[in-house]
């Protein structure tokens, strides 16, 4: 037989001379050898997973249960009770505190078995007072991430005020009920918004069309009409610009079809009832930042974003760019604006995008078209003096006043309106006195003319005066 005792779990049985053998020496966490407690540990050893010895820990026996001698469970407070601490009522919990902490004191656990835990339980004190403060300095490290340690914790996000903005900012909230407009008022005043309020389809039209807005709210239900059709129109008639945020709202909670309704009409989101006012302010704080940078871009540009061409900024800047190729080559330089004018006074933009359209098909690479008011055009040429700039004119009005080509779009519904033109030029811009704005003056001088006078002088030259008949 092998002389290597067995580990496995026996029942305990005490006997009058381990009951009465002298204390010599310590054991496992500060029990004293010969004591019944040191027959207990013996016996809890052999049940733990890996068992510790005066030389280290040892392995423990293939299959051992985890029981203890007479057939009672293993449990935290077994172990506690076994390792000579006193039970304590207030803190029951910490006695699972001893048997983790043992557990990881183990070859592959992560832990030294020569650590100063371990070494603190040889000397005599226990796994629970050397581990009661060393769990709480992991539980601090575990709580106060790496980097943060020191600083102080974040503070809860909070709904502020925005900045004051370069201008005021406009929001028109399209609803038949007054109480709504002004409990939104109540909201969006204090972050900087101007609130404007309309109660019909008619009213959201005529105000769109006299200042529009940065931000508009509709409701689905108008007296005149519904919000889906309103988003539609302001599109259709290019009432508001692209980057203009649109927002319907609803009585009710919005669904994945409501939701789909309202990006097919054009509108960005959907406001819920009850209305998330949080919600709603975060929503403009991005959308109205973005489309006010974009009035600056088109204010800033050099392109008119609904024809494509030129705008007043643009023009200037490119006939000086020709004004000095001119003065250079002595070549002549002219200047013809033409207008439509419409019984409404303001033309529709269909008609001003195909005026556009017929200009560009009509002059030449070189020359420059450009957008100069909201119904007028300019078109600066090189190597065109006086006479050359009529025939221009000419030209040009011929090919505004044909019909549209059929890939186009043509204008919605007939529209009568007459073309106004007028120019200047001169043979030799080197030696002429004038700069490229005094010539584009000089053809705005003869168009005011051609408007002034009767409907058969619609063509007016600055140096004569004459008609083109």
């Amino acid at each position: 037989m092998s002389s290597t005792p067995s580990r496995a779990p026996q029942r305990a049985h005490r006997s009058p001379l381990m009951r009465s053998a002298p204390h010599s020496g310590t054991g496992c966490a500060g029990v004293r050898r010969g004591s019944p407690a040191t027959e207990r540990v013996s016996q809890l050893r052999q049940c733990m997973p890996v068992a510790f010895s005066n030389s280290g820990p040892l392995p423990a026996a293939p299959g051992a249960e985890r029981q203890i001698a007479g057939g009672a469970a293993l449990t935290p407070r077994a172990v506690r009770r076994a390792l000579g601490h006193r039970d304590s009522p207030h803190r029951p919990r910490r006695a699972a505190v001893v048997w983790v902490h043992q557990f990881r004191l183990t070859p592959g656990s992560g832990h030294d078995p020569n650590s100063a835990t371990h070494r603190h339980i040889a000397r005599g004190g226990t796994a629970h007072d050397s581990c009661s403060q060393s769990a709480r300095t992991q539980r601090s490290r575990r709580t106060i991430p790496a980097g943060q340690a020191g600083q102080p914790r974040p503070e809860r996000t909070r709904m502020h005020r925005k900045t004051p903005w370069a201008r005021p900012v406009g929001v028109l909230f399209a609803s038949q009920q007054e109480w709504t407009s002004r409990s939104l008022a109540s909201i969006l005043g204090p972050q900087g918004y101007q609130v404007l309020s309309s109660f019909t389809r008619a009213q959201t039209l005529a105000h769109i069309r006299r200042a529009p807005p940065d931000a508009i709210i509709i409701d689905e239900q108008l007296p005149d009409g519904d919000g889906h059709t309103l988003c539609r129109e302001l599109y259709d008639q290019d009432l508001i610009a692209p980057s203009t945020p649109v927002f319907l709202a609803l009585s009710r909670a919005p669904t994945r079809r409501d939701r789909l309704a309202a990006l097919r009409a054009g509108a960005w989101a959907c406001l819920g009832d009850p209305l998330d006012a949080e919600e709603l302010v975060a929503m403009l704080g991005v959308y109205v930042p973005a489309k006010l940078e974009t009035d600056q871009a088109r204010a800033t540009g050099l392109v008119d974003e609904s024809t494509g061409i030129y705008n007043a900024r643009g023009l200037k800047r490119r006939a000086e760019e020709l004004a000095e190729n001119a003065a250079r080559s002595h070549s002549a330089l002219s200047c013809v604006l033409l207008a439509a004018d419409t019984e409404s006074g303001t033309p529709p933009l269909a008609l001003m995008r195909r005026i556009a359209a017929a200009l560009r098909s009509t002059a030449r690479h070189s020359d420059a078209i450009g957008r100069v008011s909201e119904s007028a055009f300019a078109v600066v040429a090189i190597d065109t003096d006086a006479a050359q700039a009529r025939c221009l004119a000419q030209r040009l009005a011929a090919a505004i006043l044909a019909e549209p080509p059929t890939v186009g779009t043509p204008i919605p519904t007939p529209l009568y309106f007459r073309v106004r033109a007028g120019f200047d030029g001169v043979p030799d811009f080197h030696s002429a006195a004038i700069d490229p704005g005094e010539l584009m003056l000089r053809a705005t001088a003869a168009l005011y003319r051609a408007r002034s006078d009767s409907p058969e002088d619609w063509l007016q030259g600055y140096e004569d005066g004459g008609s083109a008949g």
